[in-house]
């Protein structure tokens, strides 16, 4: 397989890349190359994440948390999600109670971040993901941190999540507290 913009990757929305920009099917066949032999590491125990069925994830209360009634904010930090088939690198979409909107128009289209959590007007939270779009109108209830987004990452459709809210202060501890265990991983990976 050739590679597009340095991947073998397929980005099957954009068709793009892998194999013919489109998802293997029954009868596909791939040239797999063996890789250089590498030395063995092996990742302490206490720096293993752990990876359940369902998790508590840590967020910030979204810009535009004032769109939706005080109860939906209350709801949001209080409930189990599941997490839907719908979901990919682009978003994941979760299902529950739905929120209720203030509003139920649109908001002018403006930044997204990885993590940001917008509720449609079905009320069901998407969490962006990864090859989320840059721009959009749905009000944001929500910010995950980077570490919630890369244990969302990890679970399947079917699996549970809930919300833990954070100050802003609580935020950024945990940042730098990432931060710097990814170093020791990496540390301990040399």
């Amino acid at each position: 397989m050739p590679l597009v913009q340095g991947s073998r990757a397929t980005y099957v929305r954009a068709k793009i890349g892998g194999f013919c920009g489109r998802a293997l099917q029954e009868g596909d066949a791939l040239l797999i190359a063996p890789s250089p032999p590498q030395k063995k590491r092996l990742l302490p125990q206490n720096h293993r994440p752990l990876y359940a069925k369902e998790t508590s994830l840590p967020a910030l209360l979204g810009t535009e948390a004032h769109y939706f009634n005080l109860q939906s904010v209350r709801r949001f930090f209080h409930s189990v999600y599941t997490i839907s088939q719908r979901a990919d690198r682009m978003g994941i979409c979760l299902e529950g109670e739905a929120l209720k909107r203030r509003l139920l128009t649109e908001l002018v289209s403006n930044p997204l971040v990885l993590g940001s959590v917008q509720v449609p007007s079905d009320g069901q939270p998407i969490v962006l993901m990864a090859d989320r779009q840059t721009l959009g109108g749905y009000p944001k209830i929500a910010t995950l941190l980077k570490e919630s987004v890369f244990a969302l990452a990890q679970m399947l459709p079917g699996h549970k999540v809930h919300f833990i809210p954070l100050k802003l202060e609580q935020a950024q501890a945990r940042y730098k507290a990432f931060y710097e265990n990814l170093a020791k991983v990496q540390e301990i990976l040399k």
